[in-house]
């Protein structure tokens, strides 16, 4: 099937069908005349996106759903997929009462001493940091680590992690993100998320993300060598975050901690590192 076929089989425009393939969902045939020829496989792929989209499912959740091997294991990840969200919604409305009951009595005080406490202790952790952290600090680890602390803290393990998060970035003050390389990263921002999904999709299938970007790599490994990259600003912000997590504890407390505090988080570095080792393998001066 040509594309208008596929838009009009699935009702996807054809920014969506593009995006779809981009992020690796779908694989249609590249004809010889340039168009794309699109499978009854990548059919069925898109109106199942379609239809996880369609109930606010957000991408990522649906690569993981497609990439389940078999119906059981869909409906599994979707169960857990429904506690999480409605567990979610408990909490919005949970908040829109208390912010109703504030409109018609305003006591701050009596709200701090009586609901506070039950709402930071039910808050995901992404939301704690962000308050605890307001500023570049909650920016940056809402942008990085945000999908990976969408869950509340339960274990004696995850309290003690959060606590040694809490205590590092509040004496990584001095290590404060400069506000030339705070503003760059805001402008850059869907440039980083780019490269953050080029990432999640990488560590899936290493050797298929090899042979599908391979010239793209040794490329981008070219340019970050040069002297144009190492003088951008860029590649200042680049050499800053270096120098930072080397030496501000960032890896031997922050990441460490963030291991024990985010189960999503730990099977993501479990990934990351075995893709590492294998890019090295291909790519030893990299």
């Amino acid at each position: 099937m040509r594309i208008q076929e596929i838009c009009e089989s699935c009702h996807l425009t054809t920014k969506a069908v593009a995006y779809y393939e981009k992020q690796g969902l779908i694989h249609p045939t590249l004809l010889d005349n340039g168009y794309r020829d699109y499978s009854e496989a990548d059919r069925a792929v898109l109106c199942e996106i379609a239809v996880l989209r369609a109930l606010e499912i957000g991408v990522e959740d649906i690569r993981k759903i497609l990439q389940c091997p078999d119906v059981s294991a869909k409906e599994s990840y979707l169960s857990s997929l429904y506690s999480r969200k409605a567990w979610e919604r408990e909490q919005r409305q949970e908040k829109l009462s208390w912010l109703k009951e504030l409109s018609h009595s305003y006591q701050p005080g009596a709200f701090f001493d009586d609901v506070l406490p039950g709402l930071r202790t039910k808050a995901t952790v992404q939301e704690r940091l962000t308050q605890a952290f307001p500023g570049t600090w909650g920016e940056y680890l809402a942008w990085h680590f945000g999908r990976y602390l969408d869950h509340a803290i339960e274990t004696q393990e995850q309290k003690e992690a959060y606590a040694a998060i809490l205590e590092w970035v509040d004496q990584a003050e001095p290590w404060e993100l400069p506000e030339e390389y705070a503003g760059l990263m805001r402008v850059e921002a869907d440039t980083w998320k780019k490269a953050d999904e080029a990432v999640l999709e990488a560590i899936e299938d290493v050797d298929g993300y090899i042979e599908k970007h391979g010239s793209s790599i040794e490329t981008y490994q070219q340019y970050c060598q040069s002297e144009e990259y190492q003088s951008s600003p860029l590649g200042r912000l680049q050499q800053w975050m270096v120098t930072f997590q080397t030496q501000s504890g960032y890896i031997d407390i922050f990441l460490k901690n963030m291991r024990k505090l985010s189960p999503s988080y730990r099977m993501y570095m479990e990934k990351m590192e075995a893709a590492n080792a294998r890019l090295l393998e291909r790519y030893p001066g990299r």
